[in-house]
């Protein structure tokens, strides 16, 4: 049983109107007749309504309408069926009960309290005011003012019933990292007479921010949807600031998107609106509370699956970050680890970081690190992975730690298109696996971070490095450069498929050569075969193109 008024309602005061609502469930095999619900208030019949036919195990809710006239405990009784017309399998449990307290009428008492929101599609800020009234009479044309420091700026007018509650807004144009206190005063006139004149007023603080957030369709080559900076009051949540540029739908019982601006959600395809936050990985957007400069990224895609992991790709497209403003205000060192032939590579990009504003950005040949920075640093990895054992270590974890591209036995391998490379390098981000036990699933952390800088080759890798310089074409969410695809069938890397390649493959197969799953693997079956030798040699014959 349930009160419902126009308003919300903390309270039940004498002479005021609501309605009572309760719900009827059918808990019998067969469907009912129709029948009567019948109201009670201490015993005394208020109102009965008509109670339609309801089919097994369905549930139905009817409405009646109460104005108590007299203070103090009422119990409310909701009578189904009470003539009987209805044959039931259980007669007795027929009836719903409820104690509810009535206020008698007396004075009115307001109090207001304030928040700060993002305004829809403006830099504007939001001051929402909400007012209760926690007396038992009613109040008309109450006038609500926003003083702004010490200034009053603008007035609105409300109406509220005896214990109710009810919102009225102010938008306020408010300038990039000023602070301003806003006071909001109620009944400033005195025209409404009151049980508590002193709980009026209500004032508080509040700073402007700019952040940038933009939505993308997915993780690679992705059209954007929009791309948005913006002024919004410090500690908003990401949540509130997507909410303030677009039309947004959420999963029942949480605040993850199920739709932004018309794109939804698909389960079956475990397609996902994903959020990144500076570079970092979050689930619930209320929970972010958002500082100055900060970057969101919302993205829609599915997961990437891998060995049976699955795992969301994190973005470059972010840089600088998570490099400059990190984590819910908290900011890792940084470290650029590099092998001897990089140290230019890595004096250039450390004071490009620095250009951005970050801070405490070190760099460290790789047999120079120490323990405490492999694990709790931010690192950039430059180099190749039979120069810095690091690139190697995290290729090893590449499903773990969310890495889409990886090296493994002298070729670079793309996880979600599961192209292979025999030459190029790229910039791709993950989750830092040294601040976790082995094999730990960390590409949802947002601890320190990765960024692979990487080539299979020095020029490679070097030309992989020349991209933090010119961040313009960090476009998405990882970069190659300079790829050299591998030719399926080409086992011994002439460019040319002939009868030398089918023999290597045999060999393969048969376990008197390491199988090389890149080249000799061309029905993609995940294994070198014999199979794969007979297509090699049809290959090398003209018969079919691989």
């Amino acid at each position: 049983m349930s009160l419902k008024t126009g308003e919300e309602t903390i309270g039940v005061v004498a002479n005021h109107s609501y309605v009572v609502e309760a719900e009827i469930k059918n808990k019998g095999t067969g469907a009912s007749n129709g029948t009567t619900a019948t109201l009670f208030d201490n015993g005394t019949p208020i109102e009965s309504v008509d109670v339609p036919s309801i089919d097994s195990l369905n549930i139905t809710t009817v409405a009646f309408n109460w104005a108590p006239i007299s203070g103090g405990m009422h119990i409310l009784n909701v009578t189904i069926d009470p003539n009987n017309s209805v044959n039931e399998s259980i007669e007795f449990n027929n009836n719903l009960s409820q104690d509810v307290y009535v206020y008698s009428e007396g004075l009115a008492d307001v109090l207001p309290k304030i928040a700060f929101f993002p305004t829809r599609d403006t830099n504007e800020t939001t001051i929402n005011v909400t007012v209760t009234n926690n007396g038992t009479a009613d109040v008309h044309d109450l006038k609500v003012s926003l003083v702004m420091d010490g200034i009053t700026v603008a007035n609105n007018t409300l109406s509220l019933s005896a214990k109710s509650v009810n919102t009225t807004e102010f938008v306020y144009s408010a300038q990039h990292l000023s602070t301003y206190t806003a006071e909001i005063k109620l009944d400033p006139d005195d025209m409404i007479t009151e049980s508590d004149e002193t709980n009026n007023n209500v004032s508080d603080t509040f700073k402007t921010i700019e952040v940038r957030i933009t939505a993308r369709l997915s993780w690679v080559n992705g059209t954007t949807m929009f791309d948005y900076t913006k002024l919004v009051p410090e500690e908003a949540t990401v949540d509130e600031l997507l909410k303030s540029v677009a039309n947004v739908t959420y999963i029942t019982g949480s605040k993850i998107p199920f739709s932004i601006d018309g794109v939804e959600r698909v389960p079956m395809e475990d397609t996902w609106w994903c959020l990144f936050v500076n570079g970092l990985p979050y689930i619930q957007p209320d929970e972010y509370q958002l500082h100055d400069r900060e970057f969101v990224l919302f993205t829609y895609d599915r997961s990437i699956g891998v060995m049976n992991y699955f795992f969301r790709p994190r973005p470059v497209l972010q840089y600088p970050e998570p490099f400059l403003h990190g984590s819910k205000g908290t900011v890792p060192n940084t470290t650029i680890v590099y092998p001897a032939d990089f140290e230019s590579d890595a004096n250039t990009i450390r004071n490009r970081l620095i250009d951005y504003g970050v801070v405490n950005v070190t760099t460290s040949l790789v047999g120079a690190m120490t323990g405490d920075q492999t694990e709790n640093d931010n690192l950039v990895l430059l180099g190749t992975p039979d120069t810095n054992y690091l690139i190697r270590g995290v290729s090893d974890s590449y499903y773990l730690v969310g890495l889409p591209v990886y090296f493994k036995d002298g070729l670079m391998h793309d996880s979600t298109t599961m192209d292979v490379y025999s030459a190029g390098g790229m910039v791709a981000a993950c989750d830092n696996p040294y601040d976790n036990s082995p094999k730990y699933v960390s590409h949802m952390d947002a601890g320190p971070s990765i960024f692979m800088v990487a080539g299979i080759d020095n020029d490679s890798a070097h030309a992989a490095c020349n991209l933090l310089s010119t961040p313009d074409q960090l476009d998405c969410f990882w970069k190659f450069v300079s790829t050299v695809e591998v030719m399926k069938g080409d086992l011994n890397s002439d460019d040319d498929i002939t009868t030398a390649d089918a023999m290597i493959t045999l060999q393969m197969a048969a376990g008197s050569r390491t199988p090389d799953i890149a080249r000799g693997d061309v029905n993609d079956d995940g294994m070198v075969t014999s199979l794969d030798a007979l297509m090699i040699m049809q290959a090398a014959a003209g018969s079919i193109n691989l």
